[in-house]
């Protein structure tokens, strides 16, 4: 279990809610951060691949993935969905980011995300840590999306989420997209690659090496549950 933040690199002016210790035990962190402390987000509807591009991404450097999928079935073993659990499974989340990146460690948010508030949280949550912030909208053409939720449903591996087609149908009501996002990984052939790249160098350097990357993410009904 990770404690609580004391001495930090950069003094952070939050009060830190206690996070239960079932939840810490689920995140797997290596014994030391790896890499400069760094926040990347990952936002999108379900189905559209963030699970699978965090994975790809933590094959290849030491990030600690973050997924409200896991971390709600930490708190609650058989999660409701309400808002009001929602809401908890959120704040313990970034109560658990403020924590890992005031330690050092570099973190990946795998998350909906979709309203501009939220968004705005995790901005301030990096903000006050002192560290550089990334933000990946993923996207897919909704009939790919239901193919994967469909395969969901019939038992593919699902990352911990239980959406599935009408839950992404209600959630597009909500989706509030950002105007400038740092990487928009798309459904398009060939570039699951590239997105990893991209990603792997912020993770790397600690910073955003130009203002707005766009490339393409290929992910097929195949690869993505």
């Amino acid at each position: 279990m990770l404690p609580a933040p004391g001495q930090s690199r950069r003094s952070v002016p939050v009060k830190v809610a206690p996070v239960p210790h079932r939840v810490w035990d689920v995140l797997q962190l290596p014994p030391q951060p790896a890499g400069p402390a760094v926040l990347v987000v990952l936002a999108g509807l379900p189905g559209t691949g963030k699970s699978h591009l965090a994975a790809a991404v933590a094959a290849q450097r030491a990030v600690v993935i973050i997924r409200t999928d896991t971390v709600r079935k930490a708190l609650v073993p058989q999660p409701t969905y309400s808002p009001v659990e929602s809401g908890r499974v959120y704040r313990t989340c970034h109560t658990v980011l403020r924590v890992l990146l005031t330690k050092g460690y570099p973190a990946l948010f795998d998350a909906t995300n979709l309203t501009a508030p939220g968004r705005r949280t995790l901005r301030c949550i990096a903000r006050a840590t002192g560290v550089s912030y990334f933000l990946v909208w993923v996207e897919a053409a909704p009939a790919v999306v239901r193919e994967r939720l469909m395969r969901r449903g019939r038992g593919s591996p699902a990352y911990d989420s239980d959406a599935d087609w009408s839950v992404y149908r209600a959630m597009q009501a909500t989706v509030e997209r950002p105007q400038r996002p740092d990487l928009v990984p798309r459904d398009i052939p060939g570039a699951l690659d590239a997105a990893v790249t991209t990603i792997v160098g912020f993770l790397d350097a600690g910073r955003v090496a130009s203002h707005s990357i766009r490339v393409a993410l290929r992910n097929s009904p195949q690869q993505v549950a």
